[in-house]
């Protein structure tokens, strides 16, 4: 049961992902667009309207991923687990506290 329901979670976060990845797909599409319509119709005061209304779409699902990433690391470090002593001798040639001594 516990498998199930971290593969469902787990599946929501991607889908979250996803929609970032195609609102940022539509968004670059729809200056491109917004870009040839400029350059066709130098004088179009609508063409702003649409970029505007794009760009706030846009901000929106990028800070509110943002935020949501931002909460989700914030729990998981504070659900890890605290490593011990030993976790710091590193003999690659990190940080070691005997070498303080």
């Amino acid at each position: 049961m516990g498998k199930k329901r971290r593969t469902k979670r787990q599946w929501l976060w991607e889908f979250i992902k996803r929609i970032v990845v195609v609102v940022t797909f539509f968004y670059i599409a729809a200056m491109v667009y917004a870009a040839g319509i400029i350059w066709i119709y130098p004088d179009s005061t609508a063409i702003n309207v649409f970029i505007e209304k794009i760009t706030e779409v846009f901000i929106a699902v990028v800070v509110s991923y943002a935020i949501k990433a931002g909460f989700e690391n914030c729990f998981k470090i504070k659900t890890n687990p605290r490593r011990d002593d030993s976790a710091y001798d590193d003999p690659i040639g990190g940080y070691n506290e005997r070498d303080n001594i």
